[in-house]
């Protein structure tokens, strides 16, 4: 189940559906993360197998900014189960969360995949009408590179532990 759905996320791919793509590829992790770890809640899992099966593959930084360090957000386990939810369900991309991680996602479209960003966070200093100015916390993501990161891991887990797919219930049939 999981080649076929990863097979399909590329061929969203190739024809240019990226948000299709970056969509289904956001399941992935549930998906896996339900096969490694059943009992835990879909938040708990879903980060869980994120952080232990792909977070190594990101870089971290810290950028100093006016004698502050600020931890920059990278496509961590938070972020990327905000970005799920965000693009999924809500449309929010800091789900309420004091304070929140990121105030905004940049999704990019990386044509250029011999030369990849997976993830580059930004601050910039916004000045809201009559308020003192605050700092926006955003994050740029690369659609084909965070998908194709996702679907390597979780086809690598998944023929790794085709056993644990047994909650899998249901089959495509064509009539």
């Amino acid at each position: 189940m999981i080649d076929k759905l990863v097979a399909q996320i590329e061929n969203a791919i190739e024809n240019d559906l990226y948000l299709v793509a970056l969509c289904s590829a956001l399941t992935l992790p549930d998906i896996c993360g339900k096969a490694e770890y059943p009992k835990k809640g879909v938040n708990d899992r879903y980060k869980t197998w994120y952080k232990n099966y792909v977070y190594d593959k990101f870089e971290h930084n810290k950028k100093h900014i006016n004698d502050v360090y600020y931890q920059m957000p990278d496509l961590t386990e938070e972020i990327v189960y905000d970005l799920r939810c965000s693009i999924l369900h809500s449309g929010d991309p800091n789900l309420n969360k004091e304070p929140p991680p990121v105030d905004k996602f940049n999704l990019i479209l990386n044509r250029d995949k011999t030369n990849s960003t997976i993830a580059k966070s930004t601050l910039r200093m916004v000045f809201p009408a009559q308020a003192k100015p605050f700092t926006e916390r955003g994050i740029k993501v690369d659609i084909y590179n965070l998908c194709n990161l996702l679907c390597k891991a979780a086809i690598s887990y998944y023929n790794s532990n085709k056993n644990k797919f047994t909650f899998i219930n249901y089959t495509i049939e064509e009539l």
